[in-house]
């Protein structure tokens, strides 16, 4: 569970960065508070890197994201029916297209 935890959350995250790189936003007040100084250089880096990325990377990771998310509450329900012993039609196409739409 924990491999598709991650699996759905850090492409999430990468495309959130692409998102605050083209938003232009001057974060230089945020850089200077006492608790992202040591990560001021990571952050500018990252920073860089999403306003020079293309919006073929963008599509990608958004849809890493929604297959990744989706395998995650397949593999969610998948594995409460192994804990609790349950037996249901199976009807994986149907909850990772709906894992689709909630998203």
């Amino acid at each position: 569970m924990a491999f598709f935890l991650v699996m759905s959350v850090v492409p999430f995250l990468f495309w959130l960065t692409l998102i605050f790189g083209k938003l232009n936003i001057d974060y230089t007040q945020l850089l200077e508070l006492e608790i992202f100084i040591e990560f001021k250089s990571i952050l500018l880096y990252f920073r860089d890197s999403a306003q020079n990325a293309t919006a073929g990377a963008s599509v990608v990771l958004l849809a890493t994201t929604l297959y990744s998310s989706t395998n995650l509450f397949y593999h969610m329900r998948r594995s409460g029916e192994i804990i609790y012993d349950s037996t249901r039609k199976k009807g994986g196409w149907l909850i990772r297209l709906s894992a689709v739409v909630f998203i």
